[in-house]
């Protein structure tokens, strides 16, 4: 009976993988709808090989006659270097829009896949790779959150391991998007009683990681840029006061309210859960200083990226495609789990958009005219 069991359910998760995969192929052929970043990627990644660490000091007019110098006019790139490499490195083999959010597609299959090495849980991998927000936000709009998810979770695999070459991914993930920045306590804490050679071949690799940001540093404008201000607009989906409703862009008032609910319950459920976690290894008897490491180091890293994603000025909707990837730190299997569902209610806006329609802000009728004539090639 079991093994009828087990195989109707490996039949299931086939069948889902599969299905999953076919939708997110359909997507990857959709003209974009609501953002135009990817081409704007991509056009930067063109001209890095005319430009190289100049690329920084660069506007979209100097890129002039190519189709992408008219979006984003006023504003240079100001991405972390990790991130200018990649789109430099695929740019050459994408001709338009479909083949770079195939690769980015296929990137979220390797990260289910590590999700499933690391945790051992097939239905953890299905989650990670059903994920609304990474479904539409990734394979139909073509935001680059899947290629930093790729160095989070590798570096999270190999932490498991205890190589040294987790630091050096968590150097490259913090180079693709800042964020990542708070797994760095508990990539160097979480063996902390590891012998001195092997901080230093963390530290050392960690180091090496940085190497595309200092040379971009030391050739360009790369850091003035990285920080700039002026760049930064007020849109923030997921604020911590939502009493001044002016504040948001055209959304219904529901989902106003239900982000903030599942925003402030999933920090409330993470400190729960890290008490609870807490009072379960003390149960057990184990070494004061490993309890207290073990309760915060597994579960404040999400913490903290909520808590930054609903104090900044700037929070996207695919922002939060990296709440999976900062949850795999969590060790205790049902927490995790708990964790990686509710990672799906942070993306109502994305099911909505694959079921009914698109909802809020989209891109005008001429840019979307654009993105289609460069859909294939440009």
């Amino acid at each position: 009976m079991k093994i009828v069991q087990e195989n109707r359910v490996r039949i299931f998760l086939i069948v889902a993988f599969v299905a999953v995969g076919i939708l997110r192929l359909y997507y990857c052929f959709q003209v974009p709808l609501y953002t135009t970043d990817l081409f704007r990627n991509l056009g930067y990644g063109r001209e890095f090989w005319r430009f190289g660490a100049d690329i920084y000091s660069a506007m979209p007019e100097d890129f002039s006659p190519a189709p992408y110098q008219f979006f984003w006019s006023t504003h240079g790139y100001t991405y972390p270097a990790a991130t200018i490499l990649f789109f430099a490195l695929i740019a050459p083999i994408c001709t338009g829009l479909v083949h770079a959010k195939v690769i980015l597609t296929l990137l979220s299959a390797l990260n289910s896949w590590m999700t499933w090495r690391i945790t051992k849980d097939r239905w953890i991998a299905l989650l990670y790779w059903a994920n609304p927000i990474s479904i539409w936000f990734g394979s139909h709009e073509g935001q680059f959150e899947p290629y930093v998810a790729t160095w989070m979770i590798l570096g999270i695999w190999l932490l498991q391991k205890k190589s040294p070459w987790s630091m050096f991914c968590l150097a490259m993930a913090v180079q693709a998007k800042l964020f990542p920045v708070f797994l760095i306590p508990t990539f160097f804490l979480w063996d902390w009683r590891r012998p001195p050679k092997q901080w230093a071949l963390d530290a050392a690799a960690f180091a090496i990681g940085f190497l595309p940001s200092i040379v971009l540093a030391l050739t360009g404008d790369y850091l003035s840029k990285l920080f700039s201000p002026a760049y930064i607009p007020h849109i923030n989906h997921i604020p911590w006061n939502i009493s001044d409703l002016r504040q948001f862009r055209p959304q219904p008032l529901w989902l106003i309210y239900l982000n903030a609910v599942v925003s402030k319950g999933t920090l409330l459920l993470l400190a729960g859960f890290s008490y609870l976690r807490y009072r379960a290894i003390r149960k057990a008897g184990e070494e004061f200083f490993q309890t207290r490491f073990d309760c915060i180091l597994d579960y404040a890293p999400l913490l903290l990226f909520i808590c930054l994603l609903k104090s900044s000025p700037l929070t996207q909707d695919w922002h939060l495609m990296l709440v999976p990837a900062f949850a795999l730190t969590i060790r205790h299997p049902r927490h995790r789990m708990i964790v990686f569902l509710i990672a799906w209610l942070f993306g109502v806006r994305s099911m909505y958009s694959m079921l009914i329609g698109p909802i809020g802000d989209r891109n005008p009728a001429e840019t979307m005219q654009v993105l289609s004539i460069c859909l294939y090639r440009f």
